[in-house]
């Protein structure tokens, strides 16, 4: 999060300027890379706590 404040060229700057200039389309690509690379570490998170909770280990 702080990346993305602190360089405004981040990925959702990013998707907001080729929304704007090119359209739908030109989002799409960047979109699915955002959702596979962020996705997956709240739930990887989520996984690793409810482990920890039932007491089995990470």
């Amino acid at each position: 999060v702080m990346i993305f404040a602190y360089f405004p060229q981040g990925m959702p700057v990013q998707l907001y300027n080729n929304l704007q200039n090119d359209g739908v389309d030109a989002v799409y690509v960047l979109l699915w890379l955002l959702l596979l690379f962020t996705l997956p570490v709240p739930l990887l998170c989520f996984s690793v706590s409810r482990r920890i909770r039932h007491g089995r280990g990470p």
